[in-house]
């Protein structure tokens, strides 16, 4: 019997009161079958009870006993309502362990609560059939999160740890996070960590910190670009589309560079000194040079047309075809 995310959600504790014969969760999206298989046992167990190992196995499919597991499934529990047996990896169980799977949702013990989860499983697999077409059974897949739900799932994520998100480091965030959200617990909690007392995270941040790579590499393109240096700067946006960049973020890291420098200009008019400008603009200390030299070398006019036609790029690489060509095209027209 499928259900989806969101039904699963609103429907857990009703389904924990009167147990399936078994869940089965599957997908990329490994953070929010972690999240379910969490709610379950804690609903299933006390926090005393979870640190006992009596109601509560643990198994992984590679590398699996059969009768260990199925003399889990079928024992009586000790100290809580119901036993809890998760069966991790199940897209690795044999053809065999399947059949007598199917067997033990027939008739399976009211006193467990049965939870396997796996990785992607495609329409013709035989454990997915099986669970989707069997009326007491539940099936659910979890996707990869995307878009504005992910945009939305790192903002909270960040404002849970008291840290605010700068537009522009948020729009970056989306990108480079893949919609795993236990990856990108993982990369969030590095952020929260370098932000220390800052209560708000800005651009220079991710890009010190998050998905590094790619987006710092971004900014050593437009430096050559900028430079006039078409022949380096393509070089580079080469070895970044074969890396699988996405070009929005290469042209984040463009447009965020530009902006920069246009900042620059408008503070060392003012009298500002160059060292305060760096820090005001947030350039990592080791591009300072480089940073100035290109700001010294752009016109106020120049600037203008590079971040008019950044933007203009940026509409034309949302569409799937050709956007090589129309990066190529812009670093040929920036480095003129």
């Amino acid at each position: 019997m499928k259900r989806s995310q969101q039904q699963l959600t609103q429907q857990l504790n009703t389904l924990i009161k009167t147990p399936p014969s078994a869940f089965l969760f599957y997908g990329q999206e490994r953070g929010s079958i972690q999240t379910h298989c969490d709610q379950i046992r804690k609903q299933v167990q006390s926090d005393d009870e979870m640190d006992n190992t009596f109601d509560s196995e643990v198994f992984h499919a590679a590398e699996l006993n059969e009768e260990a597991f199925f003399s889990a499934c079928g024992a009586i529990p000790m100290f809580s309502q119901y036993r809890f047996v998760w069966l991790k990896e199940a897209n690795k169980l044999l053809a065999g362990t399947v059949k007598e799977l199917v067997r033990y949702l027939d008739d399976p013990n009211p006193d467990t609560i049965l939870v396997l989860t796996a990785g992607p499983l495609d329409a013709k697999s035989p454990l997915r059939k099986q669970f989707e077409k069997h009326k007491t059974a539940i099936i659910t897949p979890f996707y990869p999160m995307e878009g504005r739900e992910r945009s939305r799932w790192i903002q909270e994520h960040l404002q849970s740890a008291g840290l605010q998100v700068a537009f522009d480091a948020l729009r970056q965030l989306t990108v480079i996070l893949d919609g795993d959200s236990e990856n990108a617990a993982r990369e969030l909690e590095k952020l929260i960590l370098y932000m220390g007392s800052e209560p708000r995270v800005q651009i220079e941040d991710v890009l010190a910190v998050v998905g590094e790579t790619t987006i710092y590499n971004a900014f050593g393109l437009a430096d050559a670009a900028l430079e006039g240096n078409s022949k380096a700067a393509l070089t580079m946006l080469d070895r970044l589309m074969d890396e699988g960049a996405e070009p929005i973020a290469i042209l984040g890291g463009l447009l965020h560079r530009i902006r920069q420098i246009a900042q620059a200009k408008d503070l060392l008019a003012d009298g500002l000194p160059a060292k305060q400008v760096g820090g005001r603009c947030r350039v990592f200390w080791k591009d300072q040079q480089r940073f100035f030299s290109i700001c010294h070398r752009l016109s106020p006019m120049r600037i203008g047309q590079i971040l008019l036609m950044c933007l203009e790029a940026e509409f034309r690489v949302r569409d799937s075809e050709g956007r090589e060509r129309v990066m190529e095209g812009l670093i040929i027209q920036i480095a003129r």
